[in-house]
């Protein structure tokens, strides 16, 4: 009730109000940061400061791409690309993949979030292989960025895929991990798949008077090849009313045209028009040629002479049959050319 309080005071010892009161705190730094619905399905990497505290300036939404192959050789290196894009140079994943000399898949992570100037780092690993060389870092700068790792199939290696790792750190800071696998092919093993699945069927064309030589070689080559669905009954086809229509279409649907050439071949307009439509068709690449004589006696065409028509491809056997005594005889005067088994 003094109307002088203060001088009450005088002889209390001098306390700092500032000292008693509790530590300065900012209300912004202990709030939690403002909730973005636009911002909470995206991970956010690169910096200390969270999304929330400071407005987005030079923050990148990227995703990241592993681009491989879907067969790897052994004994040979690939290259393993990994890509980090913002969605607008998306192109250049997609250019990538198109170019890409053999067939390749992708591997693509989600949304992230990384602030321009942040160190990025791939390290790319498998359980199976070692892989030399395989970390690489860059600044982000925006746009996008391209990672290359050169990766060597070891010739011995027994397993038929390989299991392959990106892990992908933003200023050391993990950010996604990429996983993809590629199948394991020899050089031999490769040959002997694309065969198999390549050259599944066969048109042969023929002159008439070498039918009984070229059914000979046709079943060597289904001993060789039971699979292999080889038309040779060309000869009902040429004889029917709409013989063209019919001609052509068992051309089309067959993976390649056997020629099987000689003087009788080569005067045939049969076999001219045969070969000849598969040549227009389909290219020299879809014709496999069958000498029945060295090339030396009966050249080959003008437009096939890249193909093998040679005597290395050759080799003789001898046509039997029985005569009416049950005695064997040659059936040629001359010994009988034939392809052997390097006609695959």
């Amino acid at each position: 009730n003094s109307p002088h309080p203060l001088p009450m005071m005088q002889n209390m010892p001098s306390i700092s109000i500032e000292a008693c009161s509790p530590p300065s705190i900012s209300m912004e730094a202990c709030s939690p940061p403002s909730y973005n619905s636009s911002k909470a399905s995206y991970a956010y990497a690169g910096g200390t400061t969270a999304p929330g505290y400071q407005a987005a300036l030079e923050i990148s939404r990227v995703h990241f791409s592993a681009i491989a192959p879907r067969t790897l050789i052994k004994g040979d290196y690939t290259i393993i690309d990994i890509v980090m894009y913002q969605d607008a140079f998306r192109s250049v994943v997609d250019e990538l993949i198109k170019e890409a000399e053999v067939p390749v898949h992708e591997t693509r992570s989600g949304a992230v979030k990384v602030k321009e100037g942040v160190k990025v780092k791939i390290q790319l690993s498998s359980p199976d292989i070692p892989i030399e060389d395989n970390i690489e870092e860059q600044e982000w700068a925006g746009e996008y960025l391209i990672f290359n790792f050169a990766v060597m199939l070891p010739e011995k290696y027994a397993k038929r895929q390989v299991l392959f790792t990106a892990t992908v750190d933003i200023d050391d800071v993990i950010a996604t991990r990429l996983k993809f696998i590629a199948k394991c092919w020899s050089l031999r093993q490769q040959k002997i798949k694309v065969t198999q699945e390549d050259v599944l069927s066969a048109f042969v064309s023929y002159a008439s008077q070498d039918r009984n030589r070229v059914a000979m070689i046709i079943q060597g080559m289904q001993k060789a090849r039971p699979d292999m669905d080889i038309f040779f009954d060309v000869e009902s086809l040429r004889s029917g009313e709409a013989w063209e229509d019919a001609l052509w279409s068992e051309i089309d649907q067959r993976d390649i045209l056997f020629l099987c050439w000689s003087h009788n071949a080569a005067e045939s307009p049969w076999v001219a028009r045969e070969w000849k439509y598969c040549y227009e068709q389909k290219g020299a690449e879809a014709i496999e040629p069958i000498p029945l004589e060295p090339p030396s006696s009966c050249p080959p065409p003008e437009e096939l002479k890249s193909k093998h028509f040679n005597d290395r491809l050759l080799y003789v056997i001898k046509a039997e049959s029985a005569d009416g005594n049950g005695s064997e005889k040659d059936e040629d005067s001359d010994d009988t050319r034939l392809l052997g088994d390097s006609w695959i």
